[in-house]
């Protein structure tokens, strides 16, 4: 799925930043199907009110984008959070802990607050009231220009800006400013969040030559006429639009600017402005252009201008009602999101997209996973994601996914495909290599994204992932039964609001190979749970996996660092995905649909797609074989080894799909009104007679996509339609054969698969047995068996 969108982004997008590699890939996507329609992209570029902008940004943070008569400087959003005063708060690296996350009240290096709203009803600070997303600056014979975009901007009257040049002084806060005393045009634009200024060369000159500026926001106090102070003596800004080498130990990317707001040090917080260049319309002397200053290397903060229409600024998530219970998960509703990215020095055009677990963001490995891990964090720090990516040659895309808390649906999974959508306009990729991963919650979104876009992916790493939404376990034992619906509150499968399992669409990913890891001490996802659905996968999707179950371990946050003995392991060879498999397996469930969302629908995988439930059926199957003999399947024997953070359990199945046969496809539909298959997509000739059997538990039309003549079918009505023939099946069993001479193959069959049709989902019980396997391959004593 996903072909003529991306096609569309990928086609329309520009190379914006340098891509870190020799050989760039090809930005072309040939892949099928559909994906969830997207919104248009914002502009890049602002409309101005006193100057023309037309540069293009670069969109790394603390990167400079250099375009003709104009400097653009791109800031980290939600980085707004003021002097870090306190240097033993809840900030990363100092008492981190898991659940407290990047809970932006709690995971920020900075700890000023923004002020309460006098009128609760009425919030005009919010959250992002002084946050900068971009400072452009341009010139002409005239005046020389200043615009500051900011993450959200309700009422300019309660945000300054402030601009430093060579001493002279820039102060700016709703429809007025003043450089050195003497009033300057200002102009305001809460649409589009940004402060324009013009100022004439009669108030100030900065002539032809360079000049360092400097540019912070705070807030306005509109009773006295004056900055707001968050404390007292402290300084007023929030957020600095420019730290060079800030550091990425800090969710929010303000580690550095931090600290100098506290100490009120900023002599290294400018950047160099050529005003000569921008008066002529051209780059500074001895730079190409359009240039480009910042990291192009290793790990880099970047921002994407969403589509989404979901207001701005940052609220509480209300889904699953993460708001409740003291969490207090943020939902960052602003166009302008993060997401971070590891470029390796020699890039494959592989990309393994990394999804972060619950309460954390897209800085999230960067911090647990890297190189060292948080002192607090009582974990192994042995290997690390950079290590591994650069040894593969693979570049990391680590989405926020609209928050702390959004379980990679809804708003959060359309953000995960903007994501790819900018992720690939700016460096291109491999879309035949393209690995999915991620731990906890982001192990739920591995297994969401893979069920319901297996065509994507050529494999798929959870870590620590739960099948259910929500289903973390934060308090004492005994542990929460964990499947089949979200936990707390139990409901009815099929009820309002109920929670889901994806193990109901296990099947849907045979043709991608999972490797899956969990720790037998898990005290958020129990292993008692996990070891079920784990083992379910191997033992009934119908394709490869890989299950390491680690003993001694727990819900560790570094896990894709530590283990990277498995993901070089598993990733050898950068692996292909599978386009044109000959046996498809795909479910529908009507709850998974978000209509309110843009259309959210879930219609099919590689040749299979169109699906459509019949009407009151909560769930629709297809089951698609193509094959010309069973697959080979091969259940290795469980195998006990020790590694560097301990002794584990491997279990592998391995699941090669035979030859298929030629223009014959067996099928099992069931809660189904319409289906469409791709004969060019399956390799049919359709000079040839074609052979479609099967049974379907409803009456239903299926398409057979294709150039037809009006052919010769027998076994069931049909019609001809744009798209192709349609064959008007009954419910039952059904045998039908198309071509110019159906005679020819009437008694030609599809061989027997051995059951060819979804496999069979038994329940979930299941009593583990590796406790005495464990003690007896390694002599241990004393094991306590009740903390698996």
């Amino acid at each position: 799925m996903l072909s003529s969108a991306i096609a569309f982004w990928l086609a329309s997008g520009g190379l914006l930043a340098p891509p870190a590699t020799a050989t760039q890939p090809s930005l072309s996507y040939s892949g099928p199907g559909e994906g969830p329609p997207l919104e248009a992209a914002p502009a890049a570029t602002p409309r101005g009110h006193f100057h023309p902008w037309t540069g293009t940004p670069s969109d790394v943070a603390g990167g400079i984008a250099f375009s003709p008569g104009e400097v653009i400087v791109t800031d980290a959003p939600f980085d707004d959070h003021g002097a870090d005063t306190n240097a033993n708060d809840a900030s990363p690296g100092e008492n981190y802990t898991l659940l407290q996350g990047a809970n932006s009240a709690k995971g920020a290096a900075g700890d000023y607050a923004y002020p309460t709203d006098a009128d609760p009803a009425h919030p005009v600070y919010g959250k992002n009231a002084a946050d900068i997303v971009e400072t452009r600056l341009g010139a002409d014979g005239n005046a020389w220009y200043l615009l500051v975009r900011l993450n959200m901007m309700n009422d300019p009257t309660i945000t300054a800006i402030e601009a430093k040049i060579d001493g002279h002084d820039l102060v700016v806060h709703g429809q007025q400013g003043a450089l050195d005393g003497q009033a300057v045009d200002v102009f305001a634009d809460t649409k589009q969040s940004l402060f324009e200024v013009r100022v004439p060369r009669a108030v100030y000159d900065p002539g032809l030559t360079s000049h360092k500026v400097f540019v912070a926001a705070g807030l306005w106090d509109k009773t006295n006429n004056t900055w707001y102070h968050p404390s007292s003596g402290g300084s007023p800004y929030y957020d600095l639009a420019y730290v060079p080498n800030e550091t990425m130990t800090g969710y929010w990317h303000d580690v550095h600017q931090s600290a100098d707001i506290a100490a009120q040090s900023y002599a290294n917080d400018s950047f160099s402005v050529d005003f000569g260049a921008l008066e002529r319309g051209t780059c500074p002397s001895g730079m190409s252009c359009p240039g480009f200053s910042g990291p192009t290397h290793g790990l880099i903060n970047r921002v994407f201008r969403s589509g989404q229409p979901l207001g701005s600024g940052v609220t509480l998530q209300t889904r699953w009602n993460q708001d409740q219970g003291g969490l207090g998960y943020q939902l960052y509703r602003s166009p302008y999101q993060p997401y971070t990215v590891y470029v390796p020095q020699h890039r494959s055009g592989a990309t393994v997209f990394l999804l972060h677990y619950l309460g954390g963001n897209h800085m999230s490995y960067a911090i647990t996973s890297m190189n060292s891990a948080p002192p607090n964090d009582a974990i192994s720090t042995a290997g690390s994601v950079g290590d591994w990516a650069e040894k593969l040659g693979v570049t990391v895309v680590m989405p926020l996914a609209r928050g702390e808390a959004g379980w990679y649906e809804s708003e959060a999974e359309k953000d995960f495909f903007e994501v790819w959508r900018d992720f690939a306009a700016h460096y291109g990729y491999d879309p035949e290599r393209v690995y999915l991963s991620g731990m906890s919650m982001g192990g739920h979104g591995t297994w969401r994204l893979g069920q319901l876009y297996p065509d994507l992916f050529a494999s798929a790493i959870v870590w620590s992932g739960t099948v259910a939404p929500d289903t973390i376990w934060v308090g004492p034992p005994p542990a929460p039964v964990m499947y089949s619906q979200q936990n707390p509150p139990a409901c009815n499968r099929d009820s309002p609001g109920c929670g889901y399992s994806l193990i109901e669409l296990f099947g849907n990913s045979r043709n991608i190979p999972y490797h899956m890891i969990h720790g037998g001490m898990d005290e958020l996802v129990p292993i008692d749970n996990a070891d079920a659905w784990l083992s379910k996968y191997c033992a009934s999707s119908g394709g490869s996996c890989r299950y390491v179950f680690y003993p001694t371990h727990r819900h560790e946050t570094s896990y894709p660092g530590t283990t990277e003995h498995f993901v070089l392991e598993w990733l050898n060879g950068l692996p292909t995905r599978v386009q044109n498999p000959g046996h498809v397996s795909y479910i529908v469930q009507r709850r998974f649909m978000q209509p309110d969302l843009g259309g959210f629908s879930y219609q099919g995988a590689y040749w299979v797609s169109g699906m459509k439930l019949a009407g009151g059926a909560s769930e629709g199957v297809i089951d698609a074989d193509r094959s010309a003999a069973p697959a080979a399947r091969t259940d290795f024997p469980d195998a006990y080894q020790v590694d560097n953070m301990g002794p584990y359990r491997l279990r592998a199945v391995d699941v090669a799909q035979p030859a298929v046969a030629a223009n014959a496809v067996k099928l099992q539909l069931n809660g189904l009104s319409a289906a469409t298959l791709d004969t060019n997509r399956m390799g049919w000739d359709l000079s040839a007679a074609q052979h479609v059997t099967g049974k379907s538990d409803t009456a239903m039309d299926l398409t057979i996509a294709g150039p037809y003549d009006p052919p010769v079918v027998t076994g069931a009505p049909s019609s001809l339609t744009t798209r192709g023939l349609v064959l008007h099946l009954p419910a039952g069993p059904f045998d039908v054969t198309i071509g110019p001479d159906a005679g020819a193959v009437a008694g030609a069959r599809l061989p027997n698969t051995s059951g060819g049709g979804m496999p069979a989902l038994p329940g979930l019980a299941l009593i583990l047995t590796v406790t005495a396997l464990f003690a007896a391959s390694f002599g241990w004593r004393g094991w306590d068996a009740r903390r698996i």
